[in-house]
C-alpha cells in the first residue's frame, strides 16, 4: 500500500517536471522566433580530413613544433586570451539568458561542398562492445548525423533536432547516426563508464554500436567547430567524405528541424546515385 502511494507520488512529480521542462522549451523556441539569433557565421570544422589533424604525441614535440612555427605560437597566444576571457560561469550564464545558450542558427540549405570543412577524428568507447572506436572509421563513406553532448540538457538539445531525421532516414543503408557523449573531465568519464549498462537500456540496440563515450580534450576544437558552450548540445551532418555540410546547436526551432531532415535527404539521394554509378553493369549474354 505504502509502495503504491510512493510510486504514485514519484509519477506525479515526474509529470510535473516534464510539464515544467516542456514550458521551458516552448519559451526558448518562442524567444528564438520573436528575437532571432544570428545565422551560422562560417562553416564549422577543420581544414584537413580526419587523421591528418592529429596533435603531437608528446608535450616536447608540441613545444618544438611551436618554436619552429611562428604562426602556431600566435594562434596559441590568441587561444589563451580567449580562454582567459571565458569561464565556466559564463557558459552557465548563457544558458539562463534568452535563447537558452543558442548563439547561432542552423542554415536552411547545405553548406557548399567547396566551402565545407572536416569533422575531427573523435575516439572513445562504444557502449555496444566497450571496445575502442573512432569516428574516422565509423563515418567513412556514410552520410552521418553526429551529435555531441555532455549533460542531460545537451541530450535534450540534440534530441530536439534529430528525432524526425533519424525516424525518416534510419532504414537508408547510406545513413549513420553517431552519438558522442563527451566527458572531458576524467572523473565524470570514469563514473559514466561504470553505468554503461544503464545507458544501453536507454539506447536503441541498433544504435548502440555508434554511441561513443569519449574523454577527448576538445579545448582546441571548440573554436573551429563553433562549440562555444560546454553545456550546449551540437549536431553535425557529414557527407561521405566527412565534411560538415550542416550544423545546429541548442534547442531546435521547427524550421531547423525540418531543414536537417531535408538536407540529410539531399545528401542521401546523392550518395545513392554515386553508389549506382559505381555498380558495374551486367553484360547480357547473346
Amino acid at each position: 500500500m505504502a509502495d503504491t502511494a510512493s510510486s504514485s507520488q514519484d509519477n506525479d512529480e515526474q509529470t510535473r517536471n516534464d510539464a515544467t521542462y516542456a514550458k521551458y522549451v516552448d519559451a526558448v523556441v518562442k524567444d528564438l522566433e520573436a528575437d532571432p539569433v544570428p545565422p551560422l557565421s562560417r562553416p564549422p570544422g577543420l581544414e584537413h580530413p580526419p587523421g591528418e589533424d592529429a596533435p603531437p604525441t608528446g608535450a616536447f614535440s608540441g613545444m618544438l613544433r611551436a618554436m619552429r612555427d611562428q604562426q602556431s605560437s600566435l594562434r596559441e597566444h590568441e587561444h589563451i586570451k580567449k580562454q582567459l576571457s571565458r569561464s565556466y560561469v559564463s557558459d552557465v550564464r548563457d544558458l539562463t539568458r534568452k535563447h537558452g545558450g543558442k548563439t547561432w542558427v542552423a542554415p536552411n540549405v547545405l553548406i557548399r561542398e567547396d566551402a565545407a570543412r572536416y569533422f575531427p577524428e573523435v575516439t572513445g568507447v562504444s557502449i555496444d562492445t566497450r571496445g575502442r572506436v573512432n569516428t574516422r572509421h565509423m563515418c567513412a563513406g556514410k552520410v552521418s548525423l553526429v551529435t555531441i553532448m555532455g549533460t542531460s540538457l545537451s541530450e535534450e538539445h540534440v534530441s530536439s533536432f534529430t528525432h524526425d531525421a533519424v525516424e525518416t532516414h534510419k532504414s537508408n543503408p547510406h545513413f549513420r547516426f553517431v552519438q558522442i557523449n563527451l566527458q572531458e573531465n576524467k572523473m565524470k568519464y570514469y563514473v559514466l563508464s561504470l553505468f554503461v549498462a544503464r545507458l544501453r537500456d536507454k539506447i536503441d540496440p541498433a544504435l548502440q554500436p555508434y554511441y561513443i563515450i569519449s574523454a577527448q580534450n576538445f579545448e582546441y576544437l571548440r573554436d573551429p567547430m563553433l562549440m562555444q558552450n560546454k553545456f550546449v548540445g551540437y549536431v553535425f551532418l557529414l557527407d561521405p567524405q566527412q565534411r560538415i555540410r550542416w550544423a545546429g546547436s541548442a534547442f531546435a526551432t521547427p524550421a531547423e528541424r525540418d531543414s536537417l531532415r531535408r538536407c540529410a535527404g539531399v545528401l542521401l539521394d546523392r550518395a545513392a546515385e554515386d553508389a549506382r554509378k559505381k555498380t558495374p553493369k551486367k553484360t547480357r549474354r547473346v
